[in-house]
């Protein structure tokens, strides 16, 4: 286990900033930059759950997880190409960067940049509901 993994396990109260400690020594062992790219999507995965819960207490968090959010996404296609459909199935699951991303961009009122991003999750092939974002982001950047 990485030490990513075991930082979601203090996402509560005042468990949270123990969270975003274990997160940073994580960082600072490069843990997501080695070894194969689904544990990769798994660390950034874990990070962004962290950071983003821990947002309103440090002013870093936010910023950090939209970090971790990115370098999620630009692992996308070689997670696409590495997912192993035998064993959990044949469709991707959600991509929490993708998503996660996506609703800051919405919530910024960027919903030009959320429609390209939701459009890029969908043509990877990721779970979720894509098709909704796109038509909500489109309607709200005309009025």
């Amino acid at each position: 286990g990485t030490l990513a993994a075991l930082s979601t396990w203090f996402m509560s109260g005042e468990d949270l900033p123990l969270a975003s400690r274990i997160l940073d020594k994580s960082v600072e062992r490069r843990e997501a930059e080695n070894g194969p790219v689904i544990d990769r999507h798994y660390i950034y995965h874990n990070m962004i759950r962290v950071y983003y819960r821990d947002r309103n207490r440090d002013t870093n968090s936010l910023q950090l997880a939209i970090e971790a959010c990115e370098k999620q996404i630009d692992l996308g296609l070689q997670v696409v190409r590495a997912w192993p459909r035998e064993e959990m199935g044949a469709a991707l699951p959600r991509h929490t960067g993708f998503e996660q991303l996506a609703i800051i961009l919405e919530r910024n009122k960027d919903y030009d940049g959320a429609v390209r991003l939701s459009e890029e999750a969908l043509r990877q092939g990721w779970a979720g509901d894509w098709g909704k974002r796109i038509d909500r982001c489109r309607q709200r950047s005309k009025q």
